[in-house]
């Protein structure tokens, strides 16, 4: 990074100190300090050198043991201007030795400069600017800060100098004249003060003359009917404006009209309010510096004129004097540049007053950037492609000048701040925001007298607007609304949805009379309204887009046409749910009154609607304001559940559990819910995913989303799914993390064997892990499995609750390490399920005898009905075909045979599973999920062509 000779590299107060040498072979390291003799030049020196190494000591405390050994790497490549230190020094150094090497091999100076250095080159910007600030505070002060000059190595040097790296620290221009150190008594340090005075007394002029013009500029606004030519004072129509901070989330891109809907059906928060004036202060319990700013907020809300409030106080000196010069440049100026300017050129263009002032060095100084209007940015702002550019004097692209100094390779001690409309916060990549706010408009108090004068000045500029409207060409109504409700329907995004609402609004005679003043002419138009609702309804029986249907109620409900909402509401009244059958078109209904409603829906279950699956889809929408969706069975894709993945990427859901068993999301759509689970805020618990058409890819998706920080999950159910013992490995890893949450898994019938069970054992073991039920049943585990898991229970980190080995053909030799755990860590398991397994007398003593033991927390081990046998066929029962009992229906292409049926009853679940079953394969046919309270009668119809089986009612 290139440093001027003014930068804030070391502390005052250093006038006197003597030439500084380092271990280079005798060459002398040059320090350009004043001359001037005082009294206490001893002392100074001697205070000095003992505050040196605490301030090294302390930065080296400040960075992980990681970036120490980086940090170590470099002294050791050497740094420009200073030779390497040998390996030996720093080979087994700690914090302390490595402080003593640099300073025996660099002196005080030295050492200051290269850890500065090092610091910035290992991206470590705020331990660095730390490091400055504790270097002009707490060494002794009492003149200009000496410039440290590195002399010219004797040969070359060693070390990594990639151009993806800041140049070295040298001398600018104004430094030369200093180049040779002064003997003692000449002027030198008189010239140095001297020169700092002046800097001081032009950097005061030029922050006068930009407060001069930004009072003049900002102290009165155009607002409302005044710009005809008066302009109205800031001061007076200014009210406080409620910001809350957020955090660096992704970015909300839904249009605003939604956005603004929700906020009403979010309920009230505990959020952190913030002045306009106080956005970069450090809040209570945070210690982290603020250098960059993103609020954003909806068009017109007030963020602009925030802006112009934060600089005219500023300008009057009534807040934030800390800050030494701002700088606005708003997005849409600066879109018209397309010269090459260095950013000291972009400033002096924008703000002439600091032209001639290139004395004032900017890195030592309080300087602030607004750039105002980030949504009109047509600027590419590619953070990622650009190349670097440290140098304030350097002539590059405004996209490359504005990408380096939000990055902080320009000014790193600058303020930046930037607003936004919400859709365009996306463009700042998340690392480079400090602080993201959020502009919520006027505080509730004040709003009131505000927008009766606004509606007042609204009412007299639509009559302005009035007398300069031209003649406009005349379309019968009714075609107008049906072109207006295509176009509307075409948007992918829905920027047209408001403008279609409003324009079928005024269409009814009711609200002509009201605007008859603007309106000369009027005619009615009950007749075409009733056009536009037939085609409205007709839209919403074709219109297969959720969220697109929805808008199309408010349109209903602008023309006053309820018919539709009132049928639904009867509907929901009558407790009728499975009786009726919804068509598509009432589904959107439903999801219209159930959005529309001020209550939070606890559940949305749609087995509970007797409907299609076009008309499941049609519900869709409304799983962003419930707590828990079951949406099992709703022929949901990747391609189809963009919905739902709305549902989890909107702020204001309130969706804490998910069910999407029996979709075929595949490993595809997962990945589009693993993406969402790892980012900010999001709430969602329990995770469903049952019979998905799976495999191991999906779990290393999960497994990255276990280990995010911001992902709350705490079920997930992945049975049913081919998942394999190498993608429960890859899912293991996820829930080692010490960030994983995971409280339930489900693994039931996921072609596992023993492969993956030492696996699960760690999970078990870690002392991060919060497992408390594993559910494994249907898995060929057998007994070296189980024997594997064991090894995880009996350790005294295990926390597992509940052991789900249900058909694992698990034998006397597994119950027997199931026991011998038990014994070990009797004080967590409460549930071992071990039914269709073949224990033997043996296990089963083994296993009771634990149930008779006090310390035990074993409630029930499950043994059932032993079954050793592989997959499906331990529940296999043979079944003989009668034809003199069986139904008129049945059909035989033979005499009496017998037949092999695969169904499966799983009582406590309320699963009935049939499936068709090969020499080589298991098929699953269909599974019926309900309460079973009687016994069950097998009714099946051996079609011949296909050999399929299917289920007969017995009546």
């Amino acid at each position: 990074m290139v440093m001027s000779c003014c930068g804030c590299l070391f502390p005052r107060g250093r006038e006197n100190s003597p030439d500084l040498r380092d271990n280079r072979g005798g060459e002398e390291k040059q320090v350009l300090l004043p001359s001037a003799v005082h009294r206490d030049q001893e002392q100074t020196q001697e205070t000095e050198e003992k505050d040196v190494p605490s301030l090294l000591l302390d930065s080296l405390d400040n960075i992980s043991s990681d970036d120490l050994k980086r940090f170590r790497f470099h002294l050791r490549q050497g740094v420009p201007g200073y030779k390497p230190i040998l390996w030996k020094h720093l080979e087994n150094a700690d914090r302390t030795d490595t402080m003593k090497a640099m300073l025996e091999h660099y002196s005080t100076d030295g050492a200051l400069m290269v850890t500065l250095h090092i610091l910035r080159k290992m991206n470590l910007n705020n331990e660095a600017l730390t490091l400055e600030r504790k270097i002009g505070r707490e060494l002794p002060m009492g003149g200009p800060r000496p410039r440290v000059t590195p002399p010219t190595p004797a040969g070359p040097i060693q070390g990594d100098t990639t151009d993806s790296e800041p140049p070295p620290v040298r001398p600018t221009q104004r430094d030369t004249t200093d180049s040779e150190p002064h003997p003692a008594g000449s002027s030198g340090g008189d010239t140095t003060a001297r020169e700092g005075n002046l800097a001081d007394e032009l950097l005061q002029k030029t922050k006068k003359d930009l407060q001069t013009k930004f009072k003049n500029k900002y102290e009165g606004i155009f607002e409302g009917i005044a710009r005809r030519g008066n302009r109205v004072q800031l001061t007076h129509i200014f009210t406080d404006i409620y910001i809350t901070e957020g955090e660096s989330e992704e970015v909300n891109t839904e249009h605003e009209v939604r956005q603004i809907e929700a906020l009403s059906k979010t309920p009230a928060t505990q959020e952190t309010a913030i002045g306009y004036n106080d956005i970069f202060n450090i809040l209570p319990g945070k210690e982290l510096r603020v250098r960059t700013v993103l609020m954003k907020g909806f068009a017109g809300i007030g963020k602009t004129v925030s802006v112009q409030k934060f600089i005219l106080d500023w300008a009057e000196g009534k807040a934030n004097k800390d800050i030494s010069l701002i700088f606005p440049l708003p997005f849409r100026e600066l879109n018209l540049m397309k010269e090459r300017f260095s950013l000291l050129g972009l400033i002096q263009h924008y703000h002439p007053e600091m032209k001639g002032s290139e004395s004032i060095d900017l890195n030592n100084r309080t300087v602030l950037f607004i750039f105002d209007g980030l949504d009109e940015c047509r600027l590419p702002l590619d953070f990622q492609n650009n190349g670097s550019c440290y140098d304030v004097t350097e002539s590059t692209s405004v996209d490359v000048l504005l990408t380096n100094l939000i990055k902080g390779n320009l000014l790193p001690s600058a303020l930046i701040w930037i607003t936004t409309r919400p859709a365009a916060a996306n463009q700042i990549p998340p690392e480079c925001i400090h602080r993201m706010t959020e502009e919520q408009g006027q505080a509730e108090d004040e709003s009131s007298s505000e927008e009766e004068e606004d509606f007042s000045e609204s009412y007299e500029q639509v009559e302005e607007t009035e007398e300069r409207t031209g003649e406009v060409a005349s379309a019968p109504i009714a075609e107008l609304h049906r072109s207006a409700v295509d176009q509307a329907l075409q948007s992918h995004t829905g920027h047209l949805d408001l403008f279609l609402r409003f324009l079928l609004g005024i269409s009814l005679d009711s609200n002509q009379a009201l605007l008859k003043g603007l309106l000369t002419q009027t005619e009615s138009s009950s007749q075409s309204i009733k056009e536009t609702v037939r085609y409205i309804k007709d839209k919403i029986r074709k219109n297969p887009s959720p969220e697109r249907t929805i808008n199309l109620f408010h349109c209903l409900s602008e023309l006053q046409d309820h018919s539709l909402v009132e049928d639904i509401q009867r509907y929901l009244e009558s407790s009728s749910l499975s009786e009726k059958k919804l068509t598509p078109d009432e589904c959107s209904a439903l999801a219209y009154v159930l959005l529309m409603s001020e209550r939070k829906l606890e559940l949305l279950d749609l087995k509970m609607y007797n409907t299609t699956p076009a008309g499941r889809h049609r519900l869709l929408p409304v799983v962003k304001y419930c707590e828990k969706a079951h949406l099992y069975r709703c022929n949901l894709t990747a391609e189809s559940c963009e919905p739902v993945l709305s549902a989890l990427h909107s702020p204001n859901s309130h969706l804490r559990d998910l069910d999407l068993s029996f979709n075929d999301l595949e490993d595809s759509g997962v990945k589009l819910f693993c993406v969402e689970l790892q980012k900010p805020q999001r709430k969602l618990r329990s995770l469903r995913l049952v019979c998905c058409k799976l495999t191991g890819l999906t779990c290393d998706l999960l497994a990255s989303a276990l280990q995010s920080a911001d992902a709350q999950l705490k079920e997930l159910d992945l049975s049913c799914n081919s998942l394999g013992d190498a993608g429960v490995k890859r899912l293991c890893a996820g829930a080692l993390n010490q960030l994983s949450k995971l409280e339930t898994l489900g693994l039931r019938e996921c072609n596992l064997t023993e492969g993956c069970c030492a696996d699960l054992a760690s999970v078990l073991r870690s002392h991060h892990s919060d497992l408390r039920e594993l559910e494994l049943r249907d898995n060929d585990l057998q007994d070296s499995g189980v024997r594997a898991l064991s090894a995880g229970l009996e350790d005294p980190h295990c926390k597992l609750q509940r052991l789900g080995l249900s058909g694992c053909r698990v034998t006397e030799e597994g119950c027997a390490s199931l026991a011998a755990a038990l014994h070990l860590n009797p004080s967590h398991l409460r549930e071992l399920d071990l039914s269709y397994n073949h224990p033997g007398d043996s296990g089963v003593r083994a296993l009771s005898a634990g149930l008779e033991d006090r310390s035990f927390k074993l409630q029930a081990e499950h043994c059932g009905e032993g079954r050793n046998r592989p997959g499906l066929q331990k529940y296999a029962c043979h079944l003989t075909l009668d034809p003199n009992t069986a139904a008129r229906e049945l059909r035989l292409s033979e005499g009496d045979r017998k037949a092999t049926a695969g169904v499966y009853l799983d009582r406590p679940a309320g699963a009935l599973s049939f499936y068709s079953v090969s020499s080589s394969t298991v098929t699953l046919l269909h599974t019926f999920h309900a309460a079973f309270a009687g016994p069950l009668y097998p009714g099946v119809w051996v079609q011949e062509s296909s050999g399929s089986v299917t289920l007969c009612s017995m009546g």
